[in-house]
């Protein structure tokens, strides 16, 4: 289906998912949306528009559904999750002083500093 605005291929997009519109989008990030029949604190909906403003992505966790969605055209077909490289350093271990791999686990995870 050819749309002409992105909000109406954002709709069709989330109930192609099994997921309800989130109430508001923030261009280039992911958006908690709620999963349809389920309760609104169940936010496994995903939603996504791109940079350029001219499509995104919906996206249901619960079930793995997806679909690609842009204005004026088809959507974009299946988009597959980055993959992670296994030899880069784990969020737990990088940048840390070594004076934090002398604590338990517990502790240590509890006073390692957050990196933004």
């Amino acid at each position: 289906m050819i749309h002409m605005t992105l909000s109406d291929a954002m709709l069709d997009g989330c109930r192609a998912v099994g997921i309800e519109p989130p109430r508001k989008t923030i261009t280039g990030q992911w958006v908690k949306c709620p999963v349809t029949g389920k309760a609104r604190s169940n936010t496994s909906g995903r939603v996504m528009i791109f940079g350029d403003e001219t499509g995104g992505i919906a996206w249901n966790w619960a079930t793995g559904e997806q679909h690609t969605f842009r204005v004026g055209g088809e959507g974009f077909g299946k988009v597959s999750a980055p993959r992670r490289d296994p030899e880069a350093p784990s969020f737990l271990t990088r940048n840390l002083p070594e004076s934090y791999g002398r604590l338990p686990p517990r502790r240590w995870f509890k006073f390692a500093p957050t990196h933004h």
